[in-house]
């Protein structure tokens, strides 16, 4: 960790302009490294001031039913998952910087058009969550095929936290934004989104003008086993859609519900999304304790608790605590999967590439699972206890799975020489 070298005049030949050189850290550039860092967390800002304002101001309060609201989240992730696939096939990198800044005015626009909307339908609300899926979808691929030999980090477990704290703090910081702006009058909002976009379109142009440079470090790699990266590829899919199922359709109606106010609810989805940010310093520095079954499984019991008692909750304050419980077990399991499938030293386009699908699964299927459980009801215990028993029962099989190979292990013959 040092600071960045100073800006150097380069002599031109011949007589030439005088070149500089860009501020770098560990030989990367400081807009790179800055469009790396910030582009989710700017991107997930705009899109979390979508979803609340579709799933919360919108949704619950039109009196839609938990089924009802839970296909708003869908749509949109189900289109996101869509719009990812096809950004793959047809990014390259002469393209990733207009998709990358196509994305973000058009979500920016959405987000205004849905701002303004007055009283939508459920048609209109899932067709308005559809259309933000296949936006947003365009934005991380054609990202990460631009940034991808920005890596100042000297382990993989650095560099994941990195990304986790960037879009982490977007979710968190999007309801904020909201909620902060809902006093005054929506074209407050509006602008806020604009600005965001316009700050967010400005660093991509400059990090595009800018070499990338050198990474001055070498980026050292763990080895997984298969067995650590089932574990992670099972645990992220039940955790992300708990996250989504709970932040999309349970809590926003659970909200109405008890009587809190907008900004109480916006609040909570901030409150469940804020461990991601907050733990990314901790978790690169236990990401040895997670080779083992007991904390993986301990976050996944965490969050089993907190969701199961989060129903009974009647206070606000309550709900605020049940909601970081899951988000520091949502936050922990999906550090040791991201950290454990880019560990994968035979194929980890593979294990990556399974490991998004299943996050992508989640997100689409876990709003649809909770709200058919709840169905007409935001204040039944089902969806809530059921999930946690699913997230328990995951826990209690992961242990397992590592006592029998270690019992397999113990049971070996010695080889004498």
């Amino acid at each position: 960790m040092g600071p960045p070298a100073d800006n150097i005049k380069l002599a031109a030949p011949h007589g030439g302009r005088v070149q500089h050189r860009p501020l770098t850290w560990r030989g990367v550039s400081l807009p790179a490294l800055a469009l790396v860092l910030l582009g989710p967390f700017l991107a997930a800002v705009i899109n979390l001031i979508t979803l609340f304002w579709l799933t919360t101001v919108q949704g619950a309060h039109a009196g839609l039913l938990p089924w009802q609201l839970s296909m708003i989240a869908t749509l949109s992730a189900l289109a996101y998952g869509v719009s990812s696939f096809l950004a793959g096939k047809w990014t390259r990198p002469h393209r990733a910087v207009s998709m990358l800044i196509g994305s973000t005015i058009g979500v920016a626009a959405l987000a205004s058009v849905i701002l303004l909307w007055p009283a939508p339908t459920l048609p209109v609300l899932a067709a308005l969550g559809l259309i933000n899926g296949l936006l947003f979808g365009q934005y991380f691929v054609p990202l990460q095929s631009r940034m991808g030999d920005v890596k100042p980090f000297q382990t993989v477990a650095w560099s994941v936290a990195a990304y986790n704290a960037s879009w982490g703090g977007g979710d968190a910081f999007g309801p904020v934004v909201a909620i902060t702006l809902m006093r005054f009058p929506i074209t407050a909002l509006i602008g806020a989104v604009w600005l965001v976009t316009t700050a967010h379109a400005a660093l991509i142009l400059i990090a595009n003008r800018t070499p990338h440079g050198q990474p001055q470090v070498h980026m050292t790699v763990a080895a997984s086993t298969p067995q650590q990266r089932r574990w992670g590829w099972a645990a992220s899919f039940l955790v992300m859609a708990m996250y989504m199922g709970v932040v999309a359709t349970l809590y926003p109606g659970l909200g109405v519900v008890r009587g809190w106010s907008d900004p109480q609810i916006g609040m909570g989805v901030a409150v469940m999304a804020l461990p991601i940010p907050l733990t990314a310093p901790i978790l690169p520095l236990l990401r040895r304790w997670f080779s083992g079954p007991w904390l993986l499984a301990g976050m996944l019991t965490v969050a089993a608790a907190a969701l199961a008692i989060l129903p009974h909750t009647q206070s606000w304050p309550a709900s605020l605590a049940c909601l970081g419980g899951m988000g520091v077990g949502f936050a922990g399991t999906v550090f040791h999967a991201i950290y454990y499938v880019n560990a994968d030293t035979a194929n980890p386009t593979r294990s990556i590439g399974i490991n998004e699908a299943l996050v992508g699964a989640g997100a689409t299927l876990g709003p649809l699972a909770l709200g058919l459980l709840a169905w007409n009801d935001f204040a039944s215990p089902l969806p809530y206890h059921a999930w946690a028993g699913l997230l328990l029962l995951t826990a209690a099989v992961i242990v397992w799975d590592y006592c029998k190979q270690r019992r397999a292990s113990a049971a070996l013959p010695e080889i004498t020489p």
